[in-house]
């Protein structure tokens, strides 16, 4: 079907004597083709604008959507270069990066899209209906290509040589993911929780913190558009409007901005354009699940283009309180975001965002569940056979508000594009939970923390020209500081004896760092890269312990800890390189293999018992990354298969541990962050996707990890966790998933998608305690979509087993006290794009 002709559409021939064809698009273009060469996908200048291979010799449209990805990556080839008014063309020849002679420089698009930085891919049409069809078909069994910039460029995913799982903002849409939470259903090394109601913990190929001190840093870091996000509650905010998610996994110690031991993901928000567009969806469900989003995206001015979206949430929760038989656990968010996008000139543009969530929940505790008679016979409490139902002597809340700014300015120039972003992120959380959740007189154990922090961060970087030569390189500069202010309090009520010590963190840290990566073309299929990274953190913390009973607690404070005001500072540094070798055999395959190494900086503990150990600081940890992988593509573009084998070794990996302050007394625990002396996590990640006949696609996500402490002894009991595995690292953990679109009408056509998420058992700990052992479980998911022309209708269901799982555990004996992972979910979704 012929689109019809954008009313400022152009084509603009440049002089014969260059040689090659010069187009400016608009946002919404027809550009004549006329390919005279078999089997050469469509492009303009080494930039790939569609996949689908020409039969024949063959003239027709080539129609440009501008919300659609980048016109990237580059160097994708051979490309054909073509001009429908003279057709013109320039055959180009070679696979690689920087490839480009001067002369193929000089055929660099000059493009104009409202905002030039927005993303563009093209959908192909034919001018007769023998050829649209052959296109079609093509287009429905091929593998549609994710643009990342995990290496500070846009490049195709399938030719980065790095183990990173990516998601499209499609694909988020239609699993019908929330947050950075339901991420763990669809990469199978990633694992998260709620430890805190408002500071959920992520896990990475077994490697994550659950400490939430103001002095330490996180092991999986979450950046959004380039901004580090450096406490977890900052993470609490909406999956919507977004153009895709990058997991890069195991250690990223060259590019990212702030050094991540064991993964980051990156998160990337839609960028607006200059074409109108508009979406709304409202969503009903049980548990008077009430969710509505929208978004709107269009032209401000000449050369000016801004979006906005919007999202709500509210549901009941999923409890049950006994004292009142009402609902508890019950959540309510609100989110909005705003971008603007100004091309200033033409080498000169300028990206602004900025937003702000809203989060609230209530009654949240956990409750007697596993194995063991601890609460029977040392408490004398039997309880409740409904994991559902909870005694709780008090409730728990949790309330995060949060906003951020950030600007951003590439600059093309004859040297390179030059990069400045500018972040700055406000934190702000309250809240509180009775970890143990038994009634009044039992065993009291609320733990609070109110929060705020502030991140400011600048990123400055100089990237080489696309196509400039053998030699692509980024080099850049970073700057960090981020202050922190935690109250953080523990109410206990043990056998009479009633405490509450509240820790009083305030810490400032300062970080800056220089990088550099570099990648050489060694032969039309072999690359070297190679990149460093140095970075200095300077540290600050003061903490005070206080008792906060007012004189009436029988012991003012937990047994085994005493009040202190401690002021404390330390420097950490660190060099992090990084060395890669790819071989690309074919267009449609690469191989590599890596060695990286990977630092989190050292810190001091929030709930130190004492003030000897809040003064100690605990070391940094380090990590070297022996990686080799493949990324393949297979059957005329039919079958993806990404593979990779890791050997992680880490030094003075900072783990959280129980303690008892007073040996044999389980009410005077703590978590404490210490040093293990080495630990080793070796594994295999495994991506495959097809799409075998039109409308169907398949894939499947399989990781294995074997991890392994080394030597560690704790406590004051000199308990030995030597040999043990790392907290949640499940040896086996996989996704399956699949989903079939048929036409069922003019303008209409049905949906069928189904995933089911399977991981072995595993530990939430490092003690590896019976009671902190999760069996293995699958959970079952699925959404059935009908559209027609601009309406959709969705009906959706999580957990449609109503699997029983915990996310969270606390050991206490022989027993646990624990908190589940979502029960049955379902409801229905009506949307409406302009």
């Amino acid at each position: 079907m012929k689109p019809a002709c954008h009313p400022r559409h152009c084509i603009i021939r440049s002089p014969k004597n260059f040689g090659f064809c010069n187009l400016i698009l608009y946002p919404e273009i027809l550009v004549n083709y006329d390919c005279q060469a078999p089997n050469h996908p469509i492009g303009v200048s080494g930039k790939r604008l569609a996949r689908y291979r020409i039969k024949a010799a063959i003239s027709g449209e080539l129609f440009v959507q501008s919300n659609m990805h980048p016109l990237l990556p580059y160097g994708i080839n051979p490309v054909l270069i073509v001009d429908g008014e003279s057709g013109c063309h320039y055959p180009r020849r070679g696979r690689g990066r920087g490839m480009a002679s001067k002369r193929e420089e000089a055929m660099r698009l000059n493009y104009k899209v409202g905002l030039s930085a927005l993303a563009l891919q093209a959908t192909l049409l034919a001018a007769s209906g023998a050829q649209a069809a052959e296109q079609e078909a093509a287009r429905d069994g091929g593998i549609d290509d994710i643009v990342v910039t995990a290496q500070k460029r846009s490049e195709n995913l399938q030719s980065v040589p790095i183990s990173i799982y990516a998601l499209s903002g499609d694909s988020i849409a239609k699993a019908g993911l929330n947050d950075v939470y339901d991420l763990a259903s669809y990469a199978p090394s990633f694992k998260s929780d709620n430890v805190g109601p408002a500071d959920p913990t992520f896990t990475m190929r077994g490697i994550g913190s659950n400490e939430r001190g103001a002095g330490s840093d996180r092991s999986v870091v979450v950046f959004l558009d380039d901004i580090y996000i450096g406490r977890s509650s900052g993470t609490v905010f909406e999956l919507y409007d977004i153009e895709r998610i990058e997991m890069l996994r195991g250690p990223q110690g060259t590019l990212s901005g702030r050094n991540v031991v064991g993964g980051a993901i990156n998160i990337v928000t839609k960028k607006p354009t200059e074409r109108f567009s508009a979406a709304a969806e409202v969503t009903l469900g049980n548990y008077d699940l009430r969710q509505a989003k929208a978004r709107v995206n269009g032209k401000l001015a000449e050369g000016v283009a801004a979006s906005l979206s919007f999202t709500t949430r509210s549901r009941d929760g999923f409890y049950t309180y006994a004292p009142t038989g009402k609902d508890t656990d019950g959540i309510n968010s609100t989110n909005l975001r705003s971008k603007i996008a100004i091309t200033a000139s033409d080498n000169l543009e300028i990206l602004l965002s900025g937003d702000v969530s809203r989060f609230r929940q209530d009654g949240v505790s956990a409750k007697p569940f596993g194995v063991g008679n601890y609460t029977r016979n040392t408490l004398g409490y039997t309880p409740l056979p409904d994991p559902w139902t909870i005694e709780t002597s008090r409730r728990g809340y949790a309330e995060v508000d949060l906003w951020g700014l950030s600007a951003r300015a590439d600059l093309t120039t004859d040297v390179g594009i030059l990069t400045s972003i500018t972040g700055y992120r406000h934190v702000l959380s309250d809240s509180a939970q009775d970890s143990i959740g038994l009634p009044a007189g039992y065993f009291l154990s609320y733990l609070s923390a109110r929060e705020k922090s502030d991140f400011f961060s600048q990123e400055l970087r100089m990237a080489s020209l696309p196509d400039s030569g053998p030699l692509t390189w980024v080099v850049g500069l970073y700057f960090l500081r981020d202050d922190v202010h935690r109250l953080e309090g523990y109410d206990r009520d043990f056998k009479g004896q009633t405490s509450r010590p509240l820790w009083n963190q305030d810490a400032r840290t300062t970080s800056i760092s220089g990088f550099a990566q570099g990648t050489y073309k060694l032969t039309d299929r072999l690359n070297l890269t190679a990149g460093v990274r140095y970075t200095h953190d300077d540290k600050r913390l003061h903490n005070i312990l206080t008792d906060e009973s007012g004189g009436t607690a029988t012991n003012g404070l937990t047994p085994g800890i005493s009040a202190f005001d401690v002021s404390v500072q330390k420097n950490f540094n660190a060099f992090t390189p990084k060395v890669t070798i790819d071989f690309s055999p074919s267009e449609d395959a690469l191989i590599y293999a890596t060695v990286s190494k990977g630092f989190k900086s050292g810190g001091f503990q929030g709930l130190a018992p004492t003030a000897a150990a809040a003064t100690r600081a605990f070391f940094p940890e380090i990590a070297w990354n022996y990686e080799i992988g493949t990324k393949t593509r297979w059957f005329d573009n039919r079958l993806q298969i990404n593979l990779a084998g890791f050997y992680m070794d880490y030094q003075d990996l900072q783990v959280s541990n129980r303690i008892l302050t007073i040996p044999g007394d389980q009410s005077s625990a703590l978590r404490i962050l210490t040093n293990a002396s080495d630990a080793v996590v070796k594994g295999i990640e495994l991506e495959v996707l097809a799409k075998p006949v039109p409308g169907l696609t398949l894939s499947g996500n399989y990781a294995y990890l074997d991890t392994e402490v080394k030597k560690f002894i704790i406590g004051t009991d000199g308990t030995d966790l030597s040999g043990n595995r790392l907290g949640k690292a499940p040896k086996n953990a996989f996704t399956i998933s699949g989903s079939y679109v048929k036409s069922v009408g003019e303008n209409s056509e049905i949906s069928f998608n189904a995933d089911y998420v399977y991981q072995s058992s595993m530990f939430f700990f490092i003690e590896n305690t019976p009671t902190a052992e999760e069996p293995a479980y699958g959970i079952l998911n699925g959404r059935i979509t009908y559209t027609l022309n601009n309406w959709s209708f969705t009906l959706f269901g999580r957990n449609i087993t109503d699997k029983l799982y915990r996310t969270k555990t606390v050991p206490v004996g022989d027993g646990a006290f624990s908190g589940f992972g979502d029960p049955a979910t379902y409801g229905v979704t009506v949307g409406y794009k302009f």
